[in-house]
């Protein structure tokens, strides 16, 4: 830009004699064309590469915030999962088999680990830890040195009397204290739970909004930044254009034409990632499609039950929640069935489920649900290959599951045989509620031992009575004031004071319900409930 200013002001020994001064060793000031071409093409050489690494540090700013974010989430995974098993320790171990505390000192161990990753802010440090999951391997690390930070992820951090960084080295205490004890104390578990529910998920999202906020800001400085570039690469071509000879307009033209192509590969790239961005979600909209396609008719039951209902709503618009009805004779099945996770990874285990089921129910009597159960947990377990050993290959490490209940109804006697794994039953007789509780074991899960068998209960129907099927979507929204889940007995109460008789209606007060609840709480799970009124015996 200095030689292009001093080359257009007059001055003694003419235009080209400033320029050789101003170069200094231009001996010949024929050359001076050939030079300026060189020297600008370096700088659109340089220029170019700085694009090209703006394009680099793009992606680094969006990776880095990326797995800081997961990194964040994860510890509030974690917070919550000490939380359930310093609750329910001796349930916890009856039900999964493994020593509670030692997973809490573990989880402990690995929300250390994140915080610290958090702390040096090295993206290869965040990925090693998110690698790890929620497995909560024990063993503990020297606390880092901070890395760089924004004033305001520091004071995301640091700030204030009950820090984040403060709250959790408390929770991580206390859970050590808890997973070290032989008798763990009310009081520790009670705010272990609390901060895990109340304080954490706060200070986490206001944490992952700084992080948020602070990528964003940085990729708009680099945006800004590519874009000056790509101002200064053009004025420096069109002063190029004016202060050479003519023999080098072709090659400075060729030049502006490699730039363009650069800018419009990197535009195409742009494009092509938006189209598949676009992309994904039509296929997971028609998945949707095709899911809701596999639900069952209201009228797949006609001459067994008088009247059934569902509610069905995905979180991340497909559901790991499945319903199955089917009439074959004088029997009716119904099915409801909670898979690990929600959205994709849920629903393509739904379809494990399905194919599972139908497989079963085709191939064996159905006399008994309980032993229905224990053959749809040994074909769930083959075809996710948790019946053999773990190579490390993909697919072979899998651990994943679901909570199911399924009852027979025979519409010549009345009864109604009911096994459940992990999911309850619930009946309404005379505005009076019954649970009927379900076993504790799942089935799936490669972590989880393999059950013997399932209780069958047998319930005598009668007349007017409702039964009611749901996942742990429904009891486990979060809202009121303070925080807290809606429970079961919330739940319980709420159908025994319903005064609608026609179940979709019913079924729709309940939603309303569980929405007002929430409040300004997000929705965390998929929700499902199916109710039917069986025909009594006689009727």
């Amino acid at each position: 830009m200095a030689i292009g200013s001093a080359s257009l002001e007059p001055a003694e020994g003419g235009s080209r004699g400033r320029i050789a001064r101003i170069l200094g060793k231009a001996e010949d000031v024929g050359r001076i064309p050939t030079i300026a071409y060189v020297i600008g093409l370096v700088i659109v050489g340089t220029l170019s590469t700085a694009i090209w690494m703006t394009t680099v540090l793009l992606i680094s700013a969006q990776e880095q915030v990326a797995a800081e974010v997961n990194v964040a989430g994860r510890q509030r995974m974690l917070s919550q999962r000490i939380a359930m098993i310093a609750s329910n320790l001796e349930s916890f171990r009856d039900a999964t088999g493994k020593d509670p505390r030692g997973l809490v000192l573990g989880c402990a161990d690995l929300m250390e680990r994140a915080h610290y990753a958090l702390l040096a802010r090295q993206t290869e440090g965040l990925r090693a830890t998110a690698s790890e999951g929620i497995s909560c391997q024990p063993g503990q690390t020297d606390r880092p040195d901070q890395g760089v930070m924004s004033d305001r992820i520091s004071g995301a951090i640091f700030e204030g009397s009950s820090s984040l960084d403060t709250l959790l080295a408390e929770y991580i205490s206390l859970a050590r204290d808890v997973g070290n004890s032989t008798e763990s104390p009310d009081a520790d578990v009670a705010e272990i739970v609390r901060i895990a529910y109340q304080e954490l998920p706060g200070k986490l999202d206001y944490h992952v909004r700084s992080i948020q906020a602070e990528g964003e800001e940085s990729v708009k400085d680099l945006r800004l930044y590519k874009t000056l570039m790509w101002l200064a690469t053009l004025l420096l071509l069109v002063l190029e254009v004016l202060l050479i000879f003519r023999p080098m307009t072709a090659m400075i033209r060729s030049a502006i034409g490699r730039l363009r192509e650069t800018i419009g590969t990197l535009e195409e790239r742009e494009r092509a990632l938006a189209d598949a961005n676009e992309t994904i979600l039509e296929g997971i909209q028609y998945a949707k499609r095709i899911q809701v396609g596999t639900l069952p008719d209201d009228k797949a039951l006609d001459g067994i039950v008088d009247e059934v209902a569902m509610v069905w709503e995905p979180l991340q618009v497909v559901s790991g929640d499945y319903v199955w009805l089917e009439q074959r004779g004088d029997k009716g099945i119904l099915f409801l069935c909670d898979c690990t996770g929600h959205g994709v990874p849920g629903a393509f285990i739904t379809l494990v489920v399905a194919a599972a089921l139908e497989k079963i129910l085709e191939s064996h009597a159905l006399d008994d649900p309980g032993d229905i159960l224990l053959r749809l947990d040994r074909a769930v377990r083959t075809r996710l290959r948790q019946d053999t050993p773990s190579d490390g290959t993909a697919g072979s490490g899998s651990d994943d599951g679901l909570e199911a209940a399924l009852c027979l109804y025979d519409r010549r006697t009345g009864v109604l045989e009911y096994a459940g794994a992990g999911i309850p039953l619930v009946i309404k007789a005379n505005d009076a509620v019954a649970e009927f509780k379900a076993d504790r074991h799942r089935i799936g899960y490669r972590s989880v031992r393999i059950p013997d068998s399932f209780t069958v209960h047998r319930i005598d129907i009668q007349d007017g009575d409702t039964v009611y099927l749901y996942s742990d979507g429904v009891p486990d929204t979060m809202g009121g004031e303070p925080l807290r889940a809606f429970g079961r007995r919330r739940l319980h109460k709420l159908l025994s004071e319903s005064s609608e008789t026609v179940l979709s209606a019913q079924l729709s007060q309940l939603t309303d319900h569980l929405t007002a609840y929430r409040g300004e709480q997000q929705v965390r799970d998929d929700v499902s409930i199916l109710a039917f009124r069986p025909i009594a015996t006689g009727v």
